[in-house]
């Protein structure tokens, strides 16, 4: 999502603006402040064990994993974080922003990567580290899992949007510990 767009989200969602809209040059301001960071995130390290599991995946599993980034930022800035800290040779599909007319949290990015997988929402499994990115999936009528990592996001007060019964059953504290599940679930069980 652009970053004046994220912004008038964020504000929108948390009331912050009394008047019901965000000014367009704070918007834009916030938005280029963000770019700036994702700038720097991109020499960051990787998150531990992603690749890892990507290639587990991949041994294990083969074709019949199908991966795919969804995600609202450019497609130079995903691609680019992508090269630096996992490789994109691990996903069929990548799917950005450049891609899309609505953002997280529309199930329209979802429904565009399931489109593009030839798959049903029953055979899909959505990993997301953000409450919009689990609202759209939820939107979508995907399952889903949440990843916490090394985001300060709180599991109750970030992700109240989210509508699940068993939302604490779904999250793991880092991609490790989600490692098993994901193994098991796109591989059929063969997973250790």
């Amino acid at each position: 999502m652009p970053g004046s767009d994220l912004v008038k989200e964020i504000f929108r969602r948390e009331n912050i603006d009394d008047k019901g809209e965000v000014d367009d040059e704070i918007a834009k301001q916030i938005g280029s402040r963000k770019e700036q960071i994702f700038k720097q995130i991109q020499n960051a390290k990787g998150i531990d064990g992603v690749r890892e599991l990507l290639e587990d995946l991949t041994t294990r599993c083969g074709n019949s994993c199908i991966k795919a980034v969804v995600s609202g930022s450019a497609r130079k800035e995903v691609e680019s974080i992508l090269d630096k800290n996992i490789g994109a040779k691990y996903f069929d599909f990548i799917i950005t922003g450049d891609d899309l007319e609505k953002r997280k949290p529309n199930p329209a990015p979802f429904e565009i990567a399931l489109n593009k997988m030839n798959l049903p929402s029953s055979e899909v499994i959505v990993v997301e580290n953000s409450p919009l990115g689990v609202e759209a999936a939820n939107r979508a009528g995907l399952q889903y899992i949440i990843t916490l990592n090394n985001t300060p996001l709180d599991l109750h007060n970030d992700f109240k949007e989210v509508k699940s019964s068993n939302l604490e059953k779904s999250t793991f504290k880092d991609t490790k510990t989600a490692g098993n599940f994901l193994k098991n679930w796109c591989c059929g069980g063969i997973a250790n």
